[in-house]
């Protein structure tokens, strides 16, 4: 066998083993609750790694190396803040969760909080940003694709990608999660260290004496970057306030719920915000190595450079790590938000109707295939990781986040209440992106999430509210 066909042999196998396994050892829950929340008696560390999971998709190394060699110091410490701030805000805000622990989704709190039309509001917005997500993903098994097959027209792998991916979803078996996660992660997290060592046999230093090199001739890695005339301090400042709440999203909350109470959920996040931080580090490093190396390349080179010369074994190992990952997150969301479409949109609307589970699991597959598609034709339209990082931001955090937040606190209104914040949400990220961002290159997200949020306080406090419609407290469910 010549040393071209060893990493397609390496793909190949490990896909193959992981269908046998899928196809024998996972469970299929035969009820929705089961499927979304499982039966809420996980041990605090499975739902550690669950969640650490879905935190480490294939596309934060690429973007993270990437901008690291963009930035430098900046986006260094925009990743070492952002992989654990996040989830011990989230940790915090779960104490006041209690009330909400029986509910199955973000969707459902909203719907018990303000009613139908804004729990249709939010599923869409999930539904949008899932499909960001998944675009992410398509670019990563793009790229772990064209690892083993560099020789093929990248047409033909944009269409291996999304057949695969496809297949996965539509004909594989839905799950909460399963253990070839665990070897996924296990090889995703070596990788950062594995492609570090590959680097340093290619050139004639020492790591210590890389990093000094580092450190005295890169401008980016100094503490005067973040006083440059070229750096956009706001831009940074807004995109690291916007992913503060970025995990205030269904499939990261999904995990509150899967908690047995809202303690351990406080555990859980909290754990995973120290593990999120040592996890990071080794990506921060890696991307430190390159741009000490070739500080010269453009971010369009960065991979291509990485993976030149790069012995077979090495190189299927490498698409396997960011294939296996890639594949699974982007199944996760695309099963998740497809079964949550299911039943918050088609069933929520129905009233007191509800649908049987295996027309949940049909639509839902119908609706993964959908959106598998979609986000293709926005993978094809936008190239640019960091374009998509900020779009995810802008389809949920300006619509469904207040709400959410403003509901956990204590807030209480009329569905006209979270309508009036939402549609406000949704105008100020619009106009944002029309006008304010070409100039000032500033992310909206958070912005608009204020905005909603003012406007559901004025819409509260200061229109109007019918009585019958007002809800004084939350009411819980009688057993």
């Amino acid at each position: 066998m010549t040393s071209l066909y060893i990493p397609i042999f390496m793909v190949v196998v490990f896909l193959l083993l992981e269908w046998l396994f899928l196809s024998y050892f996972s469970i299929t829950p035969t009820t929705f609750r089961d499927y979304v929340v499982s039966t809420k008696r996980h041990e605090t560390p499975l739902l550690v790694y669950i969640l650490l999971f879905t935190f480490l998709e294939s596309g934060l190394i690429v973007r993270t190396v990437q901008q690291v060699h963009n930035l430098g110091l900046p986006w260094i410490i925009f990743e070492f803040l952002s992989s654990c701030m996040p989830f011990w805000m989230v940790s915090s805000l779960a104490l006041r969760m209690a009330p909400f622990m029986h509910n199955l989704s973000m969707s459902e709190t909203i719907k018990r909080m303000y009613g139908r039309y804004p729990m249709v509001l939010t599923s869409l917005s999930n539904i949008c940003c899932s499909i960001v997500v998944v675009a992410i993903q398509i670019h990563i098994i793009s790229l772990a694709i064209s690892i083993c097959l560099d020789w093929v027209e990248p047409n033909i792998i944009t269409f291996l990608t999304i057949l695969l991916l496809a297949s996965y979803t539509v004909i594989g078996r839905m799950r909460v999660f399963s253990l070839t996660n665990l070897a996924q992660l296990a090889a995703f997290l070596i990788t950062p260290l594995i492609l570090s060592c590959w680097i340093f046999t290619r050139i004639d230093q020492s790591p210590l004496e890389l990093f000094v090199r580092l450190f005295d001739s890169q401008e980016k890695i100094h503490l005067s970057s973040l006083c440059h005339s070229d750096f956009n301090a706001l831009s940074i400042i807004s995109l690291f306030l916007a992913n503060q709440v970025a995990c205030i999203q269904p499939l990261m909350m999904q995990k509150v719920y899967m908690s047995s109470d809202h303690f351990q959920a406080r555990s859980v996040f909290f754990y995973t915000g120290i593990f999120g931080v040592i996890m990071k580090l080794f990506i921060l490093v890696f991307g430190m190595v390159v741009l000490a190396v070739a500080p010269q390349l453009s971010l369009a080179e960065i991979w291509s450079y990485i993976i030149t010369d790069m012995p077979p074994i090495l190189k299927g190992f490498v698409a396997i790590s960011l294939l296996a990952v890639a594949i699974s997150v982007a199944d996760t969301y695309l099963s998740t938000s497809s079964l949550m479409f299911s039943h918050d949109i088609i069933e929520g609307m129905m009233g007191q109707k509800e649908i049987p589970y295996r027309y949940h699991i049909r639509l839902a597959k119908l609706t993964a295939l959908l959106m598998g598609m979609v986000a293709l034709l926005l993978s094809v339209y936008c190239n640019d990781l960091m374009e998509l990082c900020k779009l995810y931001f802008d389809c949920f955090i300006p619509i469904a986040t207040a709400p959410f937040i403003l509901a956990v606190l204590g807030f209480r209104g009329t569905s006209r209440t979270a309508l009036v914040g939402m549609v406000t949400g949704i105008l100020a990220i619009w106009s944002w992106n029309k006008w304010v961002e070409p100039i000032t290159d500033i992310n909206g997200a958070f912005p608009s999430m204020v905005a909603n949020c003012l406007a559901m306080v004025a819409a509260r406090y200061l229109l109007p509210q019918p009585k019958e419609q007002i809800k004084l407290g939350y009411q819980y469910p009688t057993k």
